[in-house]
């Protein structure tokens, strides 16, 4: 008992002593728009707390539910560490009705605003065994409409495992990702956004990414040999919770 007595003051000791720990490093920061000057309440949170363990929500990340994970600083940095692997494809359940028998998809590509929707077409990979028991894959094709929304029959949804935005002039699956039947808990006549992280997508928080403390704000630096290097900051606030997350438009400074 006495040697994990001496652990715990020592690793009291070495985090009270860091330039973070003197700083008061713990409680929850927030998205903090450079465009509109405040902390956005309902978009990226991130709550450090005394005991090690953080708390991230990222509203087109793992359907809008929290990530848990463990923080380590090092060299004056702050370091994230979780077990949750980003995926390619992020889907997210509305709260919205829709068609009987159907599921409606609306399509989304992550801060990719030069992109033209009508470019693209669904396309939907089924899995399915043959008379042998091999696994054959087919493939369904998806129109969508204006709103950049394709319906889907809802018995077709639970045979999908893969989804992907085929560009139609080289026919080639441009952005593309796993559909996880257990993680979207697809129903029928429901709503749900498909976020496409596509090649050039910015995470707000990338794990293993290091933080730099400065004032109450938490400063990463993204290096990009296209733009230049991208400072983004999360403010700490008073409040304990974020709720209410939605993807947002609200990203055209990042």
């Amino acid at each position: 008992m006495k040697k994990y007595f001496i652990l715990l003051s020592l690793l009291f000791f070495s985090v009270s002593c860091s330039p973070f720990g003197q700083k008061n490093i713990y409680g929850t920061y927030c998205y903090y728009s450079d465009t509109y000057k405040k902390t956005l309440q309902n978009w990226t949170s991130l709550t450090i707390n005394a005991d090690g363990t953080f708390t991230l929500k990222i509203p087109y990340i793992n359907s809008g539910e929290s990530i848990y994970g463990t923080w380590l600083v090092k060299n004056d940095s702050l370091f994230l560490n979780t077990e949750y692997s980003y995926q390619d494809v992020n889907i997210i359940p509305q709260k919205n009705n829709c068609k009987s028998g159907f599921v409606q998809l609306n399509i989304k590509i992550y801060l990719k605003k030069d992109n033209l929707y009508s470019d693209y077409q669904v396309a939907l990979y089924l899995e399915a065994l043959n008379n042998l028991n091999d696994t054959q894959y087919s493939c369904l094709y998806y129109e969508m409409d204006n709103n950049n929304t394709i319906y889907v029959p809802y018995d077709t949804i639970l045979k999908a495992k893969r989804v992907a935005l085929y560009d139609k002039e080289i026919n080639y699956p441009v952005y593309q990702g796993l559909i996880r039947q257990e993680a979207a808990l697809f129903k029928d006549s429901y709503e749900y956004d498909i976020v496409f992280m596509g090649v050039g997508s910015y995470y707000p928080v990338k794990i293993n990414d290091c933080f730099i403390f400065e004032n109450d704000t938490l400063k990463k630096i993204i290096q990009d040999d296209e733009t230049g290097n991208l400072t983004i900051k999360y403010a700490k606030t008073t409040h304990s919770n974020v709720t209410d997350i939605h993807l947002r438009a609200d990203t055209a400074d990042l």
